[in-house]
């Protein structure tokens, strides 16, 4: 994804980041991780701008107050011995530094560390592990499914969207 420049603004207690658009029609707010942007055509005022965050203000306020009361993210960096969901159940991390495969035995979780030099090797092999986890149960779900409903799937697909729109 490509990243788009903006202009920092400061409207009462608000501090957002302003982008601009050539193929926009309205103003719009967004606010991801806390972090407030307003969204507007190429050539829309300033002072349009303070008036439609002022007129959004308790709307952000509540936005705000959502994101505060959300619990911190978990730590999921890949830790020998640290709990891991898979299935429902909570499973314990365990490094083989002489495989290169991830499997599930018992009540572990088996990360093959081998040609791995960093946690975020480890992750990645992980994150590719359980979403062909996921595709598997996925696919034997659909099946038994499409058989009680009578219904004829043609593909199913994992996939990660960013937003909506």
């Amino acid at each position: 994804m490509t990243s788009r420049s903006f202009e920092t603004l400061t409207i009462d207690d608000w501090h957002l980041r302003w982008f601009r658009h050539p193929r926009r029609r309205r103003a719009a707010l967004r606010v991801e991780q806390g972090q407030i942007s307003l969204h507007t055509p190429t050539r829309f005022p300033k002072q349009e701008a303070q008036r439609f965050v002022r007129q959004q203000s308790q709307w952000l306020e509540r936005q705000q107050a959502a994101w505060q009361a959300l619990p911190d993210a978990p730590d999921w960096r890949p830790v020998a011995g640290a709990e891991w969901p898979y299935m429902g159940k909570n499973v314990s991390l365990v490094f083989d530094e002489s495989s290169r495969t991830v499997r599930h035995f018992d009540e572990q979780l088996i990360l093959g560390c081998a040609g791995l030099s960093d946690d975020t090797g480890r992750f990645r092999r992980l994150k590719q592990w359980y979403r062909r986890q996921a595709e598997s149960h996925l696919a034997q779900q659909l099946e038994l499914w499409s058989e009680h409903l009578a219904l004829q799937p043609t593909d199913c697909h994992i996939r990660r969207y960013h937003r909506r729109w």
